[in-house]
């Protein structure tokens, strides 16, 4: 499968992680953005049905791609699911971000998330911290010793990404914030999350 449509996904509905991967090293583009059309393809499932039956179908059908990438035969075709194998086998990505951003994003499809602070914090560290871990194993040779820091990176980099996405929630009728305690403080909260966790990652050369 060509990598063309991923890319022109990834242009489409994520620019800043499109313009981030076209600075890297040619051979690397295309992998990042199978990554990325990956991570759209999974954070869909939660937005294009109300029906939290059909959206856990969409994630059981990813993670029954990864367990075809594990087994180490063929993986079904489709536009993201072949190369984001290839990329996976070729860099030896691990399971266990996917696994935890597969998890995370079940909480799209209730209405009652976030319960509270930690919990969003957690979803964020997971499926933006994963991400950003996985794009660092594919951008760096041995970046597994960089995994902590990639996750740090990503999690500041999800809290904003959050905070623009707030009146999008909101127009879907969707809880952006935990309930109780006033909304400035929640967002004062996760604000100095975010920047504790960039100035982590930048202690390390991130």
């Amino acid at each position: 499968m060509s990598l063309d449509a991923c890319a022109a996904m990834v242009a489409r509905a994520d620019p800043e992680r499109f313009r981030a991967a076209m600075t890297a090293p040619m051979p690397l583009r295309g992998d990042l953005m199978a990554l990325y059309a990956f991570n759209l393809e999974v954070a869909r499932a939660g937005v294009v049905t109300a029906e939290p039956l059909i959206a856990a179908m969409r994630l059981q059908w990813w993670r029954d791609v990864l367990g075809e990438v594990r087994a180490g035969g063929a993986v079904r075709a489709h536009e993201v699911a072949t190369p984001l194998a290839a990329v996976i086998r070729r860099h030896a990505l691990p399971d266990a971000p996917f696994e935890a951003l597969l998890t995370a994003r079940a909480a799209d499809m209730d209405p009652d998330f976030p319960t509270d602070l930690p919990a969003l914090l957690d979803y964020l560290r997971k499926v933006s911290g994963g991400m950003m871990q996985l794009a660092v194993r594919v951008a760096l040779s041995g970046a597994g010793a960089r995994d902590a820091a990639a996750g740090d990176l990503g999690l500041a980099q999800g809290v904003a990404a959050y905070f623009a996405a707030m009146p999008a929630l909101q127009a879907r009728d969707r809880r952006a914030l935990p309930p109780g305690g006033a909304a400035g403080d929640a967002i004062e909260h996760l604000a100095a999350e975010g920047l504790a966790a960039l100035a982590r990652a930048r202690e390390t050369g991130l």
